[in-house]
């Protein structure tokens, strides 16, 4: 798989999800071994007047007992800013997440909204050493960190921001700067192009995120926007 600069400018992209942008999202139809649902495309509702919705149910998808939804762009990032306007459910179990991720090897910064917590965020980051297509991708000094907000993130829409650049990381919430992490402080930035995602799923960890009741599900994460500026593009040529 090569990998090419489309341009050296800057781009940006704006979405309020009146409709799919096929040419910038796809929904996922896969899964990852700590997610107890099946990532299905219908589970993401956009274009029905209001928010895009993922929801969560309760049914036999045969490789798993829970379906849900994922969206995640077809282009790859190196830096800039990320914002995702959203509200996450308040169901113990479940993870909203919005972050960017690449393997080979793997890297990633999140915000994940953990069920069990509707006044906190987790921010995380993970890194792995190499170049385009290295096979290291046992989450290398993932250091996360849960911070207090002011307020129940379940309760409204709030804006989330992973601020990404060559030598430091920072997260903010409504424009107020919550968490910063500078290179090697404790994990390496990285260095790699990622895609971005917004999700849902259930967490095998109870630890994590707390027990799932089943009787509270469906669940739904609403998505109003997300907003990127991104100095770096990148595609991949298939």
């Amino acid at each position: 798989m090569a990998l090419s600069v489309a341009k050296p400018e800057p781009a940006t992209v704006s979405d309020d999800f009146d409709r799919l942008n096929e040419s910038c999202w796809q929904r996922r139809n896969d899964t990852f071994p700590g997610n107890m649902a099946l990532f299905c495309p219908s589970n993401v509702a956009i274009g029905c007047a209001g928010p895009a919705e993922i929801t969560l149910r309760s049914e036999d998808m045969g490789v798993r007992q829970y379906s849900s939804g994922a969206l995640t762009t077809h282009a790859r990032f190196l830096f800039g800013r990320f914002e995702a306007v959203l509200k996450p459910p308040r169901v113990a179990g479940l993870v909203t997440g919005v972050f960017l991720h690449r393997d080979s090897p793997r890297q990633e910064i999140d915000i994940e909204f953990l069920g069990k917590y509707p006044g906190k965020v987790l921010v995380n980051v993970y890194y792995n050493p190499g170049g385009d297509g290295a096979r290291f991708d046992y989450g290398y000094r993932g250091t996360p960190a849960l911070i207090d907000l002011w307020f129940d993130a379940t309760e409204d829409f709030h804006t989330y921001t992973i601020e990404w650049g060559q030598a430091e990381i920072s997260w903010f919430v409504d424009d107020r700067l919550i968490h910063r992490r500078v290179n090697w402080g404790p994990t390496p930035v990285p260095h790699l192009p990622m895609k971005f995602h917004v999700n849902l799923w259930a967490s095998r960890s109870r630890e994590l995120a707390g027990r799932l009741d089943r009787r509270s599900l469906p669940a739904t994460a609403r998505l109003q926007a997300v907003r990127m500026s991104i100095p770096h593009l990148f595609r991949n040529n298939q």
